[in-house]
């Protein structure tokens, strides 16, 4: 029997920080002050969506491992291209 992932879909931003990439969880955002993100360093923490804006958007190559990450941790993500 097949398992099925019954987890919700969520989206995602890939960031580049420091070297590292940074998932961004835009929809964690609560009014203006934080939105949730996941770094293979820190995991989860936040940031304001001031700083998130002015980092550079990963590529596929710089956030594929943290995405196998997360997908073992139990998320079923959407990738996303920007940050609303």
């Amino acid at each position: 029997m097949q398992k099925h992932n019954t987890a919700p879909v969520t989206p995602v931003v890939f960031l580049f920080e420091e070297g590292e990439p940074l998932a961004v969880f835009p929809q964690s955002q609560k009014g203006t002050r934080s939105v949730q993100v996941y770094s293979p360093q820190d995991k989860h923490a936040v940031a304001t969506p001031e700083y998130l804006r002015s980092l550079p958007p990963a590529d596929r190559s710089q956030y594929v491992t943290l995405f196998r990450e997360l997908k073992e941790i139990g998320y079923s993500l959407t990738i996303k291209s920007d940050l609303p």
